[in-house]
């Protein structure tokens, strides 16, 4: 009976995102903010991968002016874009330090490490919502890969 409850804790701690989502945040909102989170930090840094680079782009990140154009309740996705910084800063600051392809890291970061972006906590990607949100704002986002500049 010991190791069928060890088991079953495992296999749930292995299917819900690792750090807690903010109750008042929906979990498309926080998949969402995990994403512009890594676009406006690539927008700022573009090549750069130095630590104080890094440490500069995620400083203002939740700034009401970079949140707006996302067409989000400005207060509720400031609460969840500091709630995930809070949360994940320091995955943040390896990822965007160590990225080798910059196309991939949103789904490094809120796929495969977070999992903010899984669909319903099950093991299944969410990779549409990534696609999605990749269309929807390419055109306003200063979108850059490591090759740039």
């Amino acid at each position: 009976m010991r190791k069928i409850w060890l088991l079953l804790l495992v296999t749930y701690l292995a299917l819900v995102p690792l750090a807690k989502r903010p109750s008042n945040v929906s979990p498309e909102l926080y998949c969402e903010i995990c994403l512009v989170i890594l676009e406006e930090a690539l927008s700022v840094l573009k090549h750069r991968k130095a630590e104080m680079d890094v440490f500069d782009a995620l400083d203002n990140i939740c700034d009401v002016d970079r949140l707006y154009k996302y067409g989000y309740s400005i207060m509720d996705a400031r609460d969840a874009c500091q709630a995930f910084v809070a949360n994940w800063e320091e995955v943040l600051e390896k990822n965007l330090m160590n990225r080798t392809n910059s196309d991939q890291l949103a789904k490094t970061v809120c796929i495969e490490i977070t999992r903010v972006c899984l669909r319903d906590n099950s093991t299944d990607t969410n990779a549409d919502r990534v696609k999605k949100f990749k269309e929807k704002y390419m055109n306003c986002l200063l979108y850059t890969s490591d090759a740039a500049d």
